[in-house]
């Protein structure tokens, strides 16, 4: 075999393996850039979830403040909420077109709320002096149920989402490994290659530094997305919380509960322990304490009210809402607390209406069977 013959196989040789870790490089980049776009997709959708359980809150506390303390026009305005539903909705249908099966929770997700509009209206557009306590009662419970549900198919809708995540993670994973392998074997039969391999190289860098500059862009969405979000809590008095590990005494809470409670961030002993004993009333503690034990070791609901402290040592009433999630042997609890001052206020107006009223009143079940009855009725 003649020198040059040689030479012009070792040429092809070099050639095709080449075009071996090219391609293999080009793939690489590739699978990269897909497991980016489909990360970066899951968190528009996961985004879109949060701004309808985020909506679905704020109606219903802009709606119990409507029966507090009533305002003129406030009927024309509450439904004109339903366009931003509506186009949240119809933006989070696009992004699941290729799920039949998150866009079957989404049009369950609109009969929900079609099914609460019908409930608010019952109470809205009723004739107040017709309207008696036990209807106003249903009605509200209905819609507790309503939201429950609501809630429900969300955090299904959330959880498909991230299991597909994981999933399609893991088969990118195993591609990119395999992808690896052969990137070390074509590596070390091109060598001699090594100027053209720069250039791939620099190539990969620049599509993974766009890739880098899309993602710092989402970020800054996000960080937007945040603010709006502590905005929201603060204008209707809700704070958010984060107990990253049950194991641990710190947990984090949003902005919020300082406003509610008037006192600086570091006025605030953001640890259990100083959660209990120096901002909660003493005669709560212990009870709330326990539902939390319940609530950690057993899955009972956690749902307490309790009474938190302000900085000039006024009491103000509460109620929480948590659940938790362990995830590698690390349990963490994620919720809101809720100012339920003026709720306290009508709940008291109702039972004293009841208690101190002229008239006899009554409250039974279906069967008949009483469950409360006035000094008049008795």
């Amino acid at each position: 075999m003649s020198r040059n013959t040689k030479f012009a196989l070792g040429i092809g040789l070099a050639a095709i393996l080449f075009t071996i870790l090219g391609y293999s490089l080009f793939q690489s980049i590739e699978e990269t850039n897909d497991k980016k776009e489909l990360e970066l997709h899951t968190m528009d959708i996961l985004e879109e979830i949060n701004g309808l359980l985020m909506f679905n809150f704020e109606q219903e506390s802009v709606f119990r403040g409507q029966l507090i303390f009533p305002e003129k026009n406030f009927v024309a305005d509450f439904h004109k909420r339903k366009v931003r539903f509506q186009n949240s909705l119809y933006q989070l249908s696009i992004l699941v077109k290729d799920n039949p099966r998150q866009l079957k929770k989404i049009d369950s997700l609109e009969v929900i709320f079609d099914a609460k509009q019908t409930s608010y209206n019952k109470i809205l557009f009723a004739d107040s002096s017709n309207l008696k306590q036990t209807a106003i009662k249903e009605n509200i419970e209905e819609i507790n149920k309503q939201s429950e549900v609501f809630k429900s198919v969300c955090k299904s809708m959330i959880s498909a989402e991230s299991n597909l995540l994981e999933k399609r993670e893991k088969e990118f994973d195993n591609q990119q490994m395999k992808s690896k392998q052969m990137l070390v074997f074509t590596f070390v039969l091109t060598l001699l290659l090594i100027v053209a391999f720069v250039v791939i190289v620099g190539r990969n860098f620049i599509a993974l530094n766009n890739a880098s500059r899309e993602l710092e862009s989402k970020n800054d969405r996000l960080e937007i997305l945040s603010e709006r979000l502590e905005s929201s809590l603060f204008q209707s008095e809700v704070a958010a919380f984060d107990w990253s590990d049950t194991n641990k005494e710190e947990f984090w809470i949003s902005n919020s509960m300082f406003t509610m409670l008037e006192m600086e961030p570091e006025d605030f002993d953001a640890t259990v322990t100083g959660f209990f004993n120096k901002h909660m009333h003493p005669d709560d503690s212990h009870e709330v304490q326990q539902q939390l034990v319940n609530h950690i070791e057993h899955g009972a609901d956690y749902n307490p009210e309790y009474r938190l402290s302000k900085k000039g040592g006024d009491y103000i009433n509460f109620r929480a809402l948590g659940s938790t999630k362990t995830v590698n042997g690390i349990t963490r609890m994620t919720g809101v607390i809720m100012n339920i001052e003026k709720e306290i206020v009508e709940r008291e107006r109702y039972q004293n209406l009841f208690r101190y009223s002229y008239e006899a009143l009554f409250l039974v079940y279906l069967s008949l069977q009483s469950t409360a009855i006035n000094r008049p009725a008795r």
